[in-house]
């Protein structure tokens, strides 16, 4: 049985709001169906990007990438400036998690390069995206991070990792 409308995106984030994940993807799922049916695809973005969020936090990196993907796909359509930015604010976090920190970081900079010189972001940038394209990283932090891609665990990494 089909939502009415947006119901179906509410109702997954709340159920993602009580932890209760598997509840949350189902909603999101009927919520990409019926705006297949309403005939507005170009609504399924939200979806897809919450769906994206969703598999992020329970551990299906995979899925989670694969969800915004799609949602990335649609952004041209949806007439949503900072559609695409979140979503690739979203993809650096999953890159991240799955050890992919050049890609991360590639990602983090196309991110940036998404937003004009003195426009705030609709969703800030990650704390990782952050520290992925810092410049005033110190020195012995840009050793760690070439040779390991992982922050040296120090309290400034942890600041800004």
């Amino acid at each position: 049985m089909g939502g009415e409308g947006p119901a179906p995106s509410f109702l997954g984030w709340v159920y993602r709001d009580l932890d209760r994940y598997d509840a949350a993807i189902a909603e999101l799922v009927t919520a990409l169906g019926d705006w297949d049916r309403a005939g507005l695809p170009q609504r399924k973005v939200g979806a897809l990007n919450n769906l994206g969020i969703v598999h992020t936090i329970v551990g299906r990196l995979d899925e989670a990438l694969g969800y915004l993907e799609s949602a990335l796909e649609l952004t041209d359509n949806v007439g949503r400036p900072g559609a695409a930015a979140t979503i690739r604010n979203n993809r650096v976090h999953v890159y991240y998690r799955q050890g992919r920190f050049d890609e991360a970081i590639a990602e983090a900079r196309r991110l940036v390069e998404l937003v004009p010189q003195g426009v705030r972001s609709p969703k800030p940038a990650s704390p990782t995206a952050r520290w992925a394209t810092s410049t005033v990283m110190p020195a012995g932090h840009r050793r760690r991070w070439r040779a390991t891609r992982r922050p040296c665990g120090c309290s400034t990494s942890r600041a800004t990792a």
